[in-house]
Parts: structure tokens; C-alpha cells; sequence
């Protein structure tokens, strides 16, 4: 365990490695799809934008689930407008702002077509009707809270915890950051019409790469740590204090303490499973059966023409092997709750997902069969 990596000096900045790792596991993957995306006839550069999109929907999806998850060990008072901390300004910025960036954008598609046609006829085609004023209103009053409570709380800095977006400091669902930065990334592609499944089956192995490298954070960080264990390979993570002598780490330790298991003397937890290196040897083997099946996918047809039934296929057999995978890592995972008949959040969305992506896969198979198509 090795939460913080160094500390920048006189500035006394610390750079922790579970932030480094989560860094180096995005560029990683980034790096990997954009050397592959030839193959697929896909533009490089994509994958840098989607590697940007994934980086920040994934955090905040993995946190928003970590959040619900662990909801008792956080103050949510940041969100309680109930309180009366709202901010006039801010409110009145807020809810013009749906309606200035309407009227700029009137402005320019106006001007754009007054180049093909009259000007009164432009301005008639983009004038403001009864349905896009109430959808604009509903907006704006959404904008003004949301800004006049951001502003209340920068002018108030002092009189609220921050602690839910310490983010650096661990705390977060990996299944969460997947489902957001899936719908992230799939909505990217709808809006660009570029191809969903053609994408996804690049993106899959170096996915799970990319959860690789990042567990070694979670490994150096100290969290999603294993249950008590006396095997061989079992690990200790250290106590950590600060310079008052109180204990602020680590999990395990926190959590064997708050069990009665040890007590404060203790330099150490109990040993428990690397249940993070489980996942991160699970990951990088999965990559590389994956990485396997996307090389031998068979992109073109007899004729030489473009395979569009064959996509899919990678996206499918990953969502299968990751989701059994962290099923069975669960079991040796020390710091999740039970939710139902012994199971915990993870596993329920493991089931799920297992169950998407059988459907996936025969839905896959079927339609190759429909074209004419043949696994290999």
C-alpha cells in the first residue's frame, strides 16, 4: 500500500497513485485504440474523444454509485436547497443563460440562411413556438437553482464537507463509471453517426486493460480490499496516522478496527486477499483473449466486401468474461455489503449484465446466419 506516490515540494502538493494509475489506464487504452483503428477503418483521433468522454462520465458515474452505495458515510448537505442557500445572482444568471444561448444560436442559423433564402423567411423559419418556450422555461428555472446553489456554496466554502468529490483519495464503483460512460459514449456515437457495435468491439479489450491498470491503484490506495485470510499470497495494509497521532487509514484497517477485530496498537490489518489483483490478473487476461478474438474477426466477406453482421461479437464475450469474473472476485471482497441472499450490488449488476450479453451474443449469431456469415 502506497497511497501517495510523492509530494510536490514548497508547494507541498501530494499526487496519489490511485489518481496516477487512473490516469495511465485511460492514456493506455487511448493509445491502444487509435493504433488499432486503421484495421477497422475508423479514424484514430475518435478514440481520443471518446477516451476523453470515458474519462470523465466514468469517474463520475463510478462515484455517483459509490455514493448510493456507501450513502451513510457521507454528508449530502452540498444538495439540501432547503436550507436557504440560494444565491440571487446566481438565479438570475442561471435562468437567462437557456435563453441567451438560444437567441445567440437564432442569430447565427439566421444569418446562415439568409445566404439561401430572403431574410423575413429565415427569421420565420427559427421563430420561437409554444413548445420550445415551455421546454426553455423548464430549463432555465433548472439552471437557475442548479447556478445560484454552485454560487451560495463558492461565497460559503467553509460551512460544508467536500469530502464526496475527493475522488483522488478512492471511493469509487467500477461497474458505475462502465453504465455512464457507456451511455456517454454510445449517445457521442448516435450523434456523430459512427457505428455502435463496430466501436464497441475495438474498445472492449482495451476496456479491460485499462480496469487492469487501474486496480493496481485501488492495490496502492488501499481500497476494495479482500476479506480476512491466511493464504500465502495474503496482504497487510499498514495503519495510517497523521501527525496528531490519529488513525485516518487505512480501509482495511479502519474497517478490522470498527469490527473489534484489532485494536488501535495493531501496526497493521489482519492479512486479507489482494482482491485488486485478482481483478487486475482477471482483466489483463481478458484483454488479451479479447485482443485474439478481435484480430481473427472476420471483416470482410468472400467477395472481399465489408462484414457489417460480425460486429458485436467482442463486445458480447467481454461483457461475458468480465461479468463472471467480478462475480466470482466478490466473494473474496472485504469491504461491500450484502444487498440480497448473501450478494452483493456488484454481483446483481454481474447477473445482469451476464444475461445482456448471452442475449447479445445469440442475437449476434443469428443475424450472422441471416447474412451468411460463419464464425471462425
Amino acid at each position: 500500500m502506497h497511497p501517495k506516490l510523492i509530494e510536490i515540494p514548497f508547494i507541498h502538493l501530494p499526487i496519489y497513485a490511485y489518481g496516477v494509475m487512473a490516469m495511465l489506464a485511460f492514456l493506455t487504452a487511448i493509445f491502444i485504440a487509435s493504433r488499432r483503428a486503421d484495421r477497422d477503418k475508423l479514424p484514430a483521433e475518435l478514440f481520443f474523444n471518446i477516451g476523453l468522454i470515458a474519462m470523465i462520465s466514468g469517474i463520475i458515474g463510478a462515484r455517483i454509485f459509490y455514493l448510493i452505495y456507501f450513502s451513510e458515510q457521507f454528508d449530502f448537505s452540498l444538495f439540501n436547497i432547503g436550507d436557504g442557500g440560494l444565491n440571487i445572482i446566481g438565479a438570475v444568471i442561471g435562468f437567462s443563460l437557456p435563453f441567451t444561448i438560444r437567441y445567440l444560436r437564432t442569430r447565427k442559423t439566421a444569418q446562415d440562411a439568409e445566404q439561401k433564402q430572403s431574410s423575413k423567411q429565415a427569421y420565420a423559419n427559427i421563430g420561437l413556438t409554444f413548445k420550445s418556450f415551455f421546454y426553455l422555461s423548464i430549463l432555465s428555472l433548472a439552471s437557475a437553482i442548479v447556478l445560484s446553489r454552485i454560487v451560495f456554496l463558492a461565497l460559503n466554502l467553509s460551512q460544508y464537507k467536500w469530502d464526496i468529490f475527493y475522488v483522488w483519495q478512492g471511493g469509487l464503483v467500477a461497474y458505475g463509471g462502465f453504465v455512464l460512460a457507456t451511455i456517454a459514449i454510445i449517445t457521442y456515437l448516435k450523434i456523430n453517426r459512427l457505428p455502435i457495435l463496430k466501436t464497441g468491439d475495438l474498445l472492449m479489450p482495451v476496456v479491460l486493460l485499462a480496469t487492469s491498470v487501474w486496480r493496481v491503484g485501488c492495490f496502492l490506495n488501499g481500497c476494495c480490499y479482500g476479506r480476512v485470510c491466511h493464504e500465502p499470497w495474503a496482504v497487510s495494509f499498514p495503519v495510517i496516522r497523521n501527525t496528531a497521532g490519529e488513525i485516518t487509514g487505512s480501509p482495511a484497517f479502519s474497517d478490522q478496527l470498527g469490527q473489534h477485530l484489532i485494536n488501535k496498537n495493531f501496526s497493521s490489518s489482519l492479512p486479507v486477499h489482494p482482491t485488486e489483483l485478482y481483478e487486475s490478473l482477471l482483466c489483463a487476461l481478458f484483454f488479451v483473449i479479447l485482443s485474439i478474438i478481435w484480430a481473427k474477426k472476420k471483416r470482410l466477406d468472400d467477395n472481399g466486401n465489408p462484414v457489417e453482421g460480425m460486429h458485436g461479437y467482442v463486445v458480447a464475450w467481454g461483457g461475458i468474461f468480465y461479468s463472471i469474473g467480478r462475480f466470482i472476485v466478490e466473494f473474496f471482497r472485504g469491504d461491500n455489503k450484502s444487498f440480497v441472499m448473501g450478494l452483493s450490488y456488484s454481483q446483481l449488476i454481474s447477473i445482469g449484465m451476464l444475461i445482456f450479453c448471452i442475449g447479445l451474443l445469440i442475437w449476434v449469431k443469428t443475424r450472422n446466419k441471416t447474412v451468411g456469415v460463419n464464425f471462425k
